[in-house]
């Protein structure tokens, strides 16, 4: 997995906030032997109240690596 930043807003931010995250680098992973990969998006949160989450939009670019 690859950690992409936080969620995190400024404290009095009452309304819904648009935030963007972008992987600094490349991230390698290898497939299985039938060329599968396993992609998961996912959040963890410490916070103790309410926080509603929606991703508009998630961009996954795979490139095929001959050695």
């Amino acid at each position: 997995m690859q950690i992409l930043g936080n969620i995190g807003v400024a404290d009095d931010t009452r309304n819904h906030t648009l935030i963007s995250r972008n992987s600094a680098s490349p991230f390698l992973a290898l497939t299985n032997s039938n060329g599968q990969i396993w992609i998961i998006i996912g959040t963890d949160s410490g916070y103790e109240g309410l926080t509603d989450l929606y991703f508009s939009n998630i961009k996954i670019k795979l490139e095929k690596q001959i050695n």
